[in-house]
């Protein structure tokens, strides 16, 4: 796949956490650490040995934020479009919001969802178009609660419209 691709089975592939927010993303497989939030499997292979990508709610304040970033990408002269599997799970869910920081410094909000969407992978898709170089960020905001785990799987990033 394109760079920005990613299914998080060895590992982050070229994203990374900011390690000025509040919280770290990490791996995982299985279920997380906390009751009644969370998968019990990852949306590549559907068992509890595929890993999925997250954030732990329970052990941060609400409001809390943390944030992954893509490697940057050079200016798109053709649209694009980025498709992610996503799960939120949970009494406690706050929003999962997908970004893109200009050269400029710009941030534009490409996709969010709030609140929790039921015991399942959910697909997320957006189209963009970009003028100056960028990066893709992937922000999970905590909620009212620890049963607010916020995970991504399954990321890619393909040329032109979505379909």
């Amino acid at each position: 796949g394109l760079p920005g691709s990613c299914d998080f089975e060895h590992d982050f592939c070229s994203w990374k956490n900011v390690y000025t927010d509040d919280m770290d993303w990490v791996e995982n497989n299985g279920v997380t650490g906390t009751w009644n939030t969370g998968p019990i499997s990852d949306h590549t292979l559907g068992t509890p040995e595929g890993t999925y990508f997250y954030m732990e709610a329970s052990s941060i304040p609400q409001g809390s934020i943390a944030t992954v970033y893509s490697e940057p990408f050079g200016m798109s002269d053709t649209d694009m479009c980025i498709n992610f599997w996503y799960h939120m799970y949970g009494g406690g869910i706050g929003t999962l919001t997908v970004q893109q920081l200009l050269s400029n410094g710009d941030v534009i909000d490409l996709w969010t969802m709030s609140g929790n969407q039921g015991n399942q992978w959910m697909p997320g898709r957006v189209g963009f178009y970009q003028t100056q170089d960028y990066y893709l960020i992937f922000n999970a905001t905590r909620g009212n609660g620890p049963s607010g785990d916020i995970c991504i799987d399954d990321i890619t990033m393909t040329r032109g419209y979505c379909s």
